[in-house]
């Protein structure tokens, strides 16, 4: 399995392999991966990777449902992307010195829908990956009662060359064509995990 580590944004690509990445396995054999390292070297912590989702596939359902009555995510930092929904929750768990939040929010009449307010900014920070495990969302859509778990189905991309690329990065990446190849990751990057709303 090959990962490029995106430090500007910390964020791992993996390259998609099909005996890899079938549903989300990838993340599964990465796990295992560094769960043997770590305790064949005696760490104390070993890396942990959480999926970016698709676009949007948080706050699609989020906006969708008519009212929305529960939702219950656990945020964990730190990772410095932030948009502008994730911003003040991002800095106000910082600044309280939190790296883990689990929240269940629950009002039978409806929680609040302001893009200033907690259920929006918990989302937008679960959307770029600041997650642990999915997202539970429940509320009243067209059809009555709609329970969604969503946030599992990590963001994919496509980069013609990217393989080559990779075969030759050990020997030489300032070439033209590597210089190339890095600025085509970083904007397949910000297509398929855009920072702005």
């Amino acid at each position: 399995m090959e990962l490029l580590v995106y430090w500007k944004r910390h964020i791992v690509l993996i390259e998609n392999r099909a005996q890899m990445v079938t549903g989300e396995t990838w993340l599964k054999h990465y796990n295992e991966i560094m769960i043997n390292v770590a305790e064949n070297k005696d760490f104390k912590k070993i890396p942990q990777l959480e999926n970016i989702p698709l676009i949007k596939s948080i706050m699609s359902i989020f906006h969708k449902l008519k009212k929305v009555t529960r939702i219950k995510v656990h945020l964990e930092l730190p990772n410095p992307d932030m948009s502008r929904l994730s911003k003040s929750l991002k800095e106000k768990l910082e600044e309280d010195q939190i790296q883990e939040l689990k929240q269940d929010m629950f009002n039978p009449n409806g929680i609040s829908k302001k893009e200033e307010g907690l259920p929006i900014s918990s989302l937008a920070l679960a959307e770029l990956g600041y997650k642990k495990g999915s997202v539970y969302i429940e509320g009243v859509g067209k059809n009555g009662l709609e329970k969604h778990e969503t946030g599992t189905k990590t963001a994919k991309g496509s980069l013609h060359g990217f393989k080559n690329f990779i075969k030759g990065l050990r020997a030489n990446t300032k070439t033209k064509e590597g210089i190339s190849m890095i600025q085509a990751i970083e904007l397949e990057l910000e297509r398929i995990v855009p920072l702005d709303d």
